[in-house]
């Protein structure tokens, strides 16, 4: 999300809003990229982001997840050192997380292990094919030769926790368990993974398609009260080891034995629920060999057929597909009671935009929704994801729900035509702008106009005139200006000190607490006292406190009141943290605004990233003060710029 500020914004920091912001996964493996899926995902601490788990490609070895193309830093790792598959990370602005590989032929240090396995366990090459770092007699390449855990010693420890380094069990002090999901024959529908989660927890499953019979869980076929095969079953961590296994049958007459009675060998001349149709006559009718067709007068009419059957539960049924049909994903048809959640399958590719009973469903802009989530009503549902191979016009579904909009039509009235904002990556049905005093803001990859409207300061009383200082002036050589807001005179009201290289304008408070008025110090004698108090927003400041993530290499100030914190960076960004635990004000026994006032045991927690200059015309390299400037209970921001302005 970007904020962007022309000259001098006051504004209120709010409490931590959730933006929704483009999410990108994609795969890079010899040197080639392949994107995954694109999704969009709520920015902020308390919302965690979870990609797809990363997929099997073969030659080459899954190393770690990273953000924004970058193949080091951040890495999703497990509690015994290696990259998780799945990768879980806060989102602050837009991202672009890649799951990285390297070849199974690749050992560039020549030291007998593959460079891909030794990052994915250790994150370096340090390891060699010797190495036991668990120290249990087991070398690294034993270990995976073993398929064991170079992280965990094999071993059994009676009387306390007994545990191997196995398939079946590790030493488990969170309580985690290991499942597997495969396919039988192995690999036939999707490559066999594993994890470990802790009780509760929802397992995540592949969908399935093409040969797909039945699911198994722990030897058990998963069928309805029919005894139909369920094509989706949501499952819940147990308190133990779970084996789930899609079972696969090329044939199709087998498949369909499988899938409706879970034995192959019943006979397609079958007459199962003894309606007079025989098996392969149900299975070309489209209805159901478990329910037999007929009716019963007088007390309940029904019939197995697309419309209606016997239905005591009050289920009712679903349909989705893709448009050209199987374009997207196979076909899904199944029964839900009212309320409950409809598995939705994931769509990427030429996906253009979803219907419910024929309705597009799209966001307040009009824009295609890519995700769904679709609770069971009271009656029949039909769900259809549409599909155009042409990109122009399934730009034009995603964005109008009309093929036939056209690509220099200017639908914002922002002067760029429908494919200048496409190839720009921004939003054809906002304007991209901004507006002053109020919310300033332009539409880009990274922002959506979904926020609270923010005072907007012009100026203020000085020297008993309103004066528009925020537009109109520019200090000293029209350099970068540091403002710092302080006591100077200790008269109980805050001040404003404006300094650049070279030279200081000090601004004294003469109103009341809560409504400022000012007066140039013109004498200059405040002026060699309030130098100091550059270091009041210094960002050495931020060495003493602990931040969740850390502040920006390139910053250029913090500024805190104990429960926000600030930091500016050379970009022009605003991180914005919040306070999480109880520390007090000051090093030197006074409170905020003495010099030496330090939260020296506050922990903090990252929120946003507020943009102030992500637009040529935008203010770039803040250096911020803040207080509660007015006295009403919010922060005040208060910027200077790199040219000279506040």
């Amino acid at each position: 999300m970007k904020w962007l500020f022309p000259l001098l914004v006051l504004m209120l920091i709010p409490p931590a809003l959730a933006v929704e912001v483009a999410v990108h996964e994609q795969t890079l493996a010899g040197g080639v990229t392949n994107r995954l899926r694109d999704t969009t995902g709520l920015t902020g601490s308390e919302y965690t982001y979870t990609t797809l788990m990363a997929p099997s490609i073969a030659g080459y070895i899954f190393t770690h997840w990273s953000i924004s193309g970058e193949t080091s830093g951040f890495v999703s790792r497990d509690r015994y050192g290696r990259a998780r598959a799945v990768a879980s990370y806060c989102l602050y602005e837009e991202t672009t997380l890649t799951a990285n590989y390297l070849p199974v032929s690749q050992d560039s240090d020549g030291d007998g292990i593959a460079d891909g396995f030794e990052i994915y366990w250790y994150g370096d090459l340090s390891k060699n094919a010797g190495s036991d770092t668990d120290g249990d007699g087991m070398s690294l390449a034993e270990e995976l030769a073993a398929g064991t855990n170079p992280l965990v010693a094999n071993g059994c420890r009676r009387g306390v926790i007994v545990w191997s380094d196995s398939e079946l069990m590790q030493y488990n002090p969170e309580n985690l368990h290991p499942y597997v999901i495969r396919s039988e024959p192995e690999g036939a529908l999707f490559a066999t993974r594993s994890d470990y989660l802790r009780p509760g927890a929802t397992i995540p499953l592949p969908s399935v398609g093409g040969n797909f019979a039945y699911w198994m869980v722990d030897g058990v076929r998963q069928a309805d009260r029919y005894g139909r095969a369920k094509k989706s079953i949501p499952l819940s961590m147990p308190d133990r080891e779970i084996e789930i296994v899609a079972v696969a049958e090329s044939d199709a007459t087998r498949r369909n034995a499988l899938y409706w009675y879970g034995d192959a060998s019943v006979s397609p001349e079958s007459d199962t629920d003894g309606d007079g149709m025989t098996f392969l006559e149900e299975i070309a009718a489209g209805t159901n060999p478990l329910v037999a067709n007929g009716r019963r007068e007088g007390v309940i009419v029904w019939c197995d057929s697309e419309l209606i059957q016997y239905n005591p539960e009050n289920l009712h049924p679903y349909v989705i597909r893709s448009e050209p049909e199987g374009s997207l994903f196979t076909t899904q048809s199944d029964y839900l009671k009212p309320g409950q959640m409809i598995p939705m399958p994931s769509v990427s590719g030429n996906f253009a935009y979803w219907t419910i009973d024929g309705v597009r469903q799209a966001d307040r802009y009009g824009r295609a929704k890519r995700t769904l989530s679709i609770s069971m009503p009271g009656e029949a549902i039909e769900i259809v994801a549409i599909a155009e191979d042409d990109a122009m016009r399934r730009n034009a579904l995603y964005w109008y729900g009309d093929a036939s909009v056209s690509q220099e039509s200017d639908t914002d009235g922002d002067g760029r035509t429908f494919a200048e904002e496409i190839a720009a990556g921004t939003n054809p049905l906002v304007a991209n702008g901004r507006r002053e005093g109020v919310i300033v803001w332009a539409d880009g990859a990274l922002i959506e106009t979904d926020l609270q409207v923010y005072e907007h300061v012009k100026g203020f009383v000085l020297n008993g005139n309103f004066n528009p200082i925020f537009e109109s002036a520019t200090f000293g050589n029209g350099g970068a200006v540091w403002p710092v807001v302080v006591d100077v005179n200790d008269d109980g009201l805050w001040d404003l000190v404006v300094c650049w290289e070279g030279g200081v304008k000090v601004f004294v408070n003469v109103g009341t607490k809560g409504n400022p008025e000012f007066e140039v110090d013109a004498s200059g004698a405040l002026g060699e006292r309030a130098l100091p108090w550059l270091a009041m927003n210094s960002p050495e400041k931020l060495a003493g406190l602990s931040l969740d993530v850390p502040a920006p290499g390139d910053a250029l100030s913090a500024t805190t009141n104990g429960t926000a914190l600030l930091v500016s960076d050379s970009e022009g960004r605003i991180w914005y943290y919040r306070g999480t635990g109880n520390g007090e004000w000051g090093t030197d026994g006074g409170g905020q605004g003495t010099l030496n006032s330090q939260p020296s045991t506050l922990n903090y927690q990252l929120q946003h990233k507020v943009w102030g200059g992500s637009h040529a015309g935008f203010a770039q390299g803040l250096r911020l003060a803040a207080v509660d400037w007015d006295d009403d209970g919010d922060l005040d921001c208060l910027a200077g710029t790199a040219d000279g302005k506040l």
